[in-house]
């Protein structure tokens, strides 16, 4: 909820205390792995996470073009509207998962009483893996070019996942094989304490973001890969 980043690859660039300048924009983008998701807040003048954005690549998008906003979908979690008045305190503070689990998808529906609310639900019946506890985040390979010993970092689309023996047989060497398990945001209620009329209390979130199921492993053999078409997204080779 404040502008503190415990990301051990930004201490570098922001010190040691992680603070980081949130107002920026390119400070506003928690997590991303490309082309499947990301994580955006917005803050407010304090710097306190006033609305959290989970963007997810749709599980059958109109196309392979990643930059084509048709292809994703964006999930608003406002402060103010999720957060009730006996919903931020210590005592009793309310905890939202994106995306979280939906076991009566039903019940669900007819709880959210607010387009924003349903929004919510429907991403997370869509999203929502229980395998991985989260948002499926793929399944990357480490393909090393037998002649120019080049080595690239390809993803794989859904269809091909559980399939990756099959798929890749041509002359480039899979090395790796990285399943990227799943991805949840934990957003907590909190409200800052009333200073006065000139500095009422504001409800924020404070935000954190699990990985789990994360697996690395070596390719059972030379696989060959066939010839698949490919599209570059800012150095990743995204296999479609």
């Amino acid at each position: 909820g404040d502008p503190h980043m415990y990301d051990f690859s930004r201490k570098q660039e922001l010190g040691n205390d992680f603070l980081a300048d949130v107002q920026e924009p390119r400070h506003r983008v928690m997590y991303a792995l490309e082309p499947y998701y990301s994580a955006v807040v917005k803050v407010d003048d304090c710097a306190f996470i006033k609305k959290f954005y989970a963007i997810y690549r749709k599980n059958n998008p109109d196309s392979a073009d990643v930059t084509d906003l048709k292809n994703y979908d964006v999930v608003e979690y406002d402060v103010d509207e999720l957060c009730g008045d006996d919903e931020v305190t210590k005592d009793n503070r309310k905890i939202i998962f994106a995306p979280d689990d939906v076991p009566n998808t039903r019940s669900a529906m007819q709880s959210a009483t607010s387009a924003s609310a349903r929004s919510i639900v429907r991403a997370n019946i869509e999203y929502y893996d229980q395998r991985v506890s989260g948002f499926n985040t793929g399944t990357f390979v480490r393909v090393v070019d037998p002649d120019t010993k080049v080595t690239t970092i390809e993803a794989v689309s859904r269809s091909q996942q559980g399939r990756i023996n099959e798929v890749f047989a041509s002359n480039d060497t899979i090395s790796e094989v990285l399943v990227s398990g799943g991805v949840q945001a934990v957003l907590k209620c909190h409200i800052t304490e009333d200073l006065g009329p000139k500095q009422p209390p504001r409800k924020y979130f404070n935000m954190c973001l699990d990985r789990n199921g994360i697996e690395v492993r070596n390719a059972p053999g030379a696989q060959r890969r066939r010839q698949l078409d490919t599209i570059r997204v800012s150095g990743i080779n995204s296999v479609m």
